[in-house]
């Protein structure tokens, strides 16, 4: 929204400044018999008469004249040169201002001078440039009026450049000052951006105080009248509607009078809705749905039934959402007016299938479902409607009719199905359900049938919801409800409802259940890894249990063993496993196998020794006597007790042929062989082992691996490689390249490419079709060009770069396929890599950088300047171009334009790169053309000031430019006939350069001869 035309941007010039010059002499011949500060005065009397351009010139020739330590005047003629400048527009009027803030903090005019440029930019709508001038404003330090306006115009330039909060702030700060023409814009503002904010309280206060303002009224009418909506206060937009839209332009007049149709709908007066929205709809070329659903809305309060079911029917069939849902809800109800009670049906099916509006769904699925069993006799969608709605307060006739199906039913199933459709049961009615749903989920558990457990669970928990009348069924219910939770792994869930029923009031009626449930519980947590928990309910079940489960006690044992070794805690679990074992009544050859592995962690080898054997000699035919003679000979082996190892894998090996400890048992076997020095003993163990072994297991590979080193300590690896064949296992083409490829992968990746290359070339020039090929020849390219063999590098990369497919190694191939040709100066084909990176990458980053470097090879090296510009262009375009990057294409862009000829673009984008701050070289370049061109017009002052200010400025940094801005000044010295100025100023560069090798010094020598001749 733009500011009101009534406001005033207040520019007002300095008054005349009283100051006492000394002046050190003329700084022209010109001007010489002059008397001291007759110029500036000339000035202020041209500036106070607004001759502005005249006065500039005159201010910057009383510059040149003013004596260098005379601060105070210098600053005051900065400080009216500075205000010339805003005046006129100047282009650079921003450098005076700069200029006068930075080499004259001293000034006192310093603020009102940047509170002037910060309005220029506001006149000119520029508020981005605004903003940036005022918050350098102290607007404390304005006159008050000036402070009011300076805060409110900077709160309307936030307000212009989205900054809705600080904006906000700026107008509460001058909405109620006094006397001010800007408290009442602000308040407007003030409301406006409380509106856009949603805050409507603070907005309608504001839009009510202005209401009466006949340059606001309008629109704070419009605004309060949409709050009001907002507010659902339809009385109040009626009140006011009326009468304000007549005042309304487009788009607000359509739009307000929807909102009064609506109002008006809303209020009951369904004459006056149609009136308005008579006015609103001819600015409609197509009516929106909304706008469909609304004249449908009051085409039924009219009783129009066929024009309100053609509207509704348009909306409901469009999408689904709740317009739709609505739609067909008023489509039921119409057709029950017209009594057609089969469409009347569809359309609440319609509309109880849409989920939009809760409490529309559940009622239009109440009348669906009794139009059902009025029309078809059809009590199943009462039904679900009951089970999806349990606590509605059904029609008295579906009770009759439920009711009536119970009475004929008398199985457990049945039965329950037609109490549950009852919709205030009896106590005694809702015990039987409790009691009911529990019996038909225990006999499905009974079943032992796991495919029946999620049902027998749907019985237990439905008996559960009608809990209340029967604490013992309840009780049981949760029991049985967790122990089907257990059997299904569930054991989190099993958990919790083992903890209700152990918690719960009528668990003690139940007493094994109460015990079993410890157990359970016990298992829960170990199953769960919890063994914390797990230990605690495993001795509480122990307890619990007494003399009475004995086996369970003994399992505990056992478990709790478990707890303690997975914790670590190994003499605990030593001394469970033992309780469990002498137990004798649950697994106790298990106890005594896991005791053993117990002392084997605390090393107590000798227990654990004698702990096996006592397992061996108890339980021979035990499933853990195969396991207990194989950690048996590993105990021995591990002590060096090669012999009794030896003899015990020999025993397994006889009593338990067909365990699978067998392959381990051979292994072992094989590694006693080899520590002793029996290589073809090995051998032949280990050949066994493999030959039992599942292929490609990790039994297998360990038996290979033992025969592999068997036969390279016996000095024959050929024999392993020829075993290999014999069964078969012998290196296919693949995986002899997948060697070949890897090996050489891993000496790439670990920097020696210099045997990494020619692995790599075996493997391209035997392998053409293999799967990693490609990859081969990045990492070939990668190696060569690493080791700046540039040529070999851009071959290799070929084939990447070629493939059809945008294989992931392709955008570092293009980067540095571009580089290396770019190091060989094929700058054509480096050109064509960057092409081609642009448009295979989707990362922002290096498609910019591509555009860039195609734009300096363009210039640079092909001098195609017209396509450097153009790609330059298409590079400023891009959003990831940064500050600096953007002065380089623009630097090239203007470089090309001068080239070819176009030296007004070209100027344009040097002033554009002067502009601001920027003391970089692309400045220091830009500064000289400009300089050059000044000098081309023939404005040799004016050219002479530039060069000077741009030799003294920061970005002198950059000498071959000041150097070429001295040969450019040096020249037109020479044609002004100043030939010592000329030969001064070449001597100068000699003198000064330092660089002997970018052309600057044999310039200016080549200069200097022809002055001489």
């Amino acid at each position: 929204m733009q500011l009101l035309a009534y406001i005033k941007i207040v520019s007002k010039s300095f008054s005349t400044l009283l100051i006492t010059f000394i002046f050190a002499g003329a700084a022209y011949s010109q001007d010489v018999e002059r008397k001291p500060g007759e110029l500036y005065l000339k000035g202020i009397d041209l500036f106070e008469k607004g001759l502005y351009t005249d006065a500039e010139m005159v201010f910057l020739r009383a510059s040149g004249e003013t004596d260098p330590a005379d601060r105070l005047t210098l600053s005051e003629i900065a400080s009216y040169r500075a205000l010339c400048a805003i005046e006129l527009g100047l282009p650079n009027m921003e450098a005076y201002v700069v200029d006068l803030r930075g080499n004259h903090p001293e000034n006192k005019n310093i603020n009102r001078v940047t509170f002037l440029l910060a309005n220029y930019y506001f006149q000119e709508r520029d508020y981005k440039e605004a903003l940036r001038w005022y918050e350098k404003v102290d607007s404390r330090a304005l006159r008050y009026y000036e402070h009011v306006e300076c805060v409110f115009k900077k709160g309307y330039a936030y307000f212009e450049t989205g900054e809705i909060d600080l904006a906000n702030k700026c107008f509460i700060e001058t909405k109620d000052v006094p006397d001010s023409p800007y408290n009442v814009p602000a308040t407007y503002y003030y409301g406006y951006t409380e509106y856009l904010k949603q805050h409507y309280i603070s907005a309608q206060l504001a839009f009510e105080k202005i209401s009466s303002d006949d340059r606001f009224a309008t629109l704070a009418l419009f605004y309060l009248l949409n709050i009001y909506y907002s507010q659902q206060d339809y009385k109040e937009v009626v009140k006011i509607g009326g009468s304000l839209l007549p005042t309304m332009d487009e788009p607000y007049h359509s739009e307000m009078a929807r909102t009064i149709a609506e109002s008006y709908y809303h209020t009951g007066d369904y004459s006056k809705a149609r009136e308005y929205f008579a006015i609103y709809s001819p600015q409609k070329t197509n009516l929106s749905r909304t706008d469909e659903y609304f004249l449908g809305l009051l085409e039924y309060q009219s009783a129009d039934y066929t024009e309100a079911i053609r509207y509704f029917n348009r909306v409901s069939r469009a999408h689904q959402d709740s317009l739709s849902q609505n739609s067909y809800y008023y489509l039921g109800s119409i057709y029950l007016n017209l009594d057609k009670k089969a469409d009347a049906q569809k359309a609440f099916l319609a509309a109880s299938q849409q989920s939009f509006l809760p409490a529309l769904t559940k009622d239009a699925f109440f009348q669906y479902a009794k139009l059902s069993l009025e029309i078809q006799n059809n009590g199943e969608p009462v039904k679900k409607y009951l089970e999806k709605y349990p606590d509605e307060d059904t029609n008295p006739e579906i009770k009759g009719y439920l009711a009536s199906l119970h009475i004929i039913k008398n199985d457990y199933r049945q039965a329950l199905e037609q109490l549950s459709l009852i919709p205030k049961p009896s106590d005694k009615e809702k015990a039987d359900m409790q009691r009911l749903n529990f019996i038909i989920g225990k006999q499905l558990y009974d079943e032992q049938d796991s495919s029946k457990y999620e049902e027998a669970l749907n019985y237990l928990e439905a008996s559960l919801r009608s809990a209340g009348y029967d604490a013992t069924v309840e009780a049981l219910a949760k029991y049985y409800k967790a122990d089907i939770y257990y059997l299904l792994g569930l054991y989190k869930e099993a958990q919790k409802q083992f903890e209700a029923f152990v918690s719960g009031s009528g668990a003690m009626q139940s007493p094994n259940e109460y015990i079993a449930a410890h157990y359970n519980l016990a298992y829960c947590y170990y199953r769960q890894d919890d063994y914390n928990n797990a230990l605690s309910w495993f001795r509480k079940f122990i307890t619990a249990a007494g003399q009475l489960f004995r086996v369970q006690v003994a399992d505990s044992y056992n478990r709790i063993g478990d707890c303690n070794y997975i914790q670590s805690k190994y003499w605990l679990a030593a001394e469970n496993y033992t309780t469990a074992a002498d137990m004798d009544a649950a697994n106790p050859d298990y106890a005594l196998y896991q005791k053993a592995l117990s002392y084997g962690l605390l090393d107590r080898h000798e227990r654990k020794i004698e702990t096996l054997q006592e397992l061996l000699k108890k339980y021979t035919h035990s499933e853990y006597a195969p396991a207990g003679l194989l950690e048996l000979g590993r105990t021995y082996f591990q002590h060096n007790r090669y012999s009794e190892a030896e003899t015990t894998f020999k025993q397994l090996l006889a009593d338990y042929p067909e365990s699978p400890q067998i392959i381990q048992g051979l292994i072992e076997l094989g590694l006693v062989c080899t520590n002793t020095n029996r290589m073809d003993e090995a051998v032949e163990y280990y050949t066994k082992a493999q030959q039992k072994a599942v292929p490609n297991s990790m039994d297998e590979k360990a038996a290979l691996d033992g025969l592999y080193n068997a036969y390279l300590d016996k000095g024959t690896p050929n024999l392993y490689y020829q075993y290999l064949e014999n069964i078969g296992k012998e290196l296919n083409t693949d995986e002899r390249a997948l060697s070949i490829y890897n090996a050489a992968e891993k000496l790439a990746n670990s920097g020696s490419c210099d045997k990494a290359i020619p692995e790599f070339k075996v493997f391209i020039a035997n392998y053409p079709g293999n799967p990693n090929l490609l990859p081969a020849h990045y990492y070939l390219a990668t190696c060569y060009y690493e080791r700046r063999n540039y040529m070999e590098a851009v071959a290799e990369f070929k084939p990447v770069i070629d493939d059809i497919n945008n294989n992931v190694y392709k955008e570092q191939a293009l980067i540095k396929s571009g580089q290396a040709n770019t190091f060989l100066e094929n700058y054509p084909a480096a050109v064509e890599n960057l092409k081609q990176l642009a448009q295979l990458t989707n990362n922002e980053s290096v498609q910019l950088s591509a555009h860039i470097d195609m734009a300096k090879i363009h210039f640079e090296k092909l001098h195609n300047y017209r396509e450097a510009a153009n790609i330059a262009q298409a590079a400023l375009l891009m959003p990831a171009i940064s500050g600096q990057q953007a002065r380089e294409m623009t630097l090239i862009k203007a470089n090309c334009w001068r080239i070819l000829g176009q030296e007004e673009e070209a100027l344009k984008l040097y002033k554009e790169l002067t502009a601001g701050k920027n003391n970089d070289r692309e400045n220091a370049e830009a500064t000289f053309y400009l300089i050059a061109d000044t000098f081309k017009k023939g404005k040799f002052e004016e050219g002479e000031a530039m060069s000077v200010k741009f030799i003294n400025s920061e970005a002198n940094i950059y000498q071959y430019w000041t150097a070429m801005t001295l040969i450019t000044l040096a020249e037109q010295y020479a044609l002004k006939g100043n030939t010592a100025q000329a030969e001064a100023t070449y001597d100068s560069i000699l003198k000064g350069y330092k660089n002997t090798e970018d052309g600057i010094i044999e310039t200016v020598k080549q200069h200097m001869e022809a002055l001489k001749k």
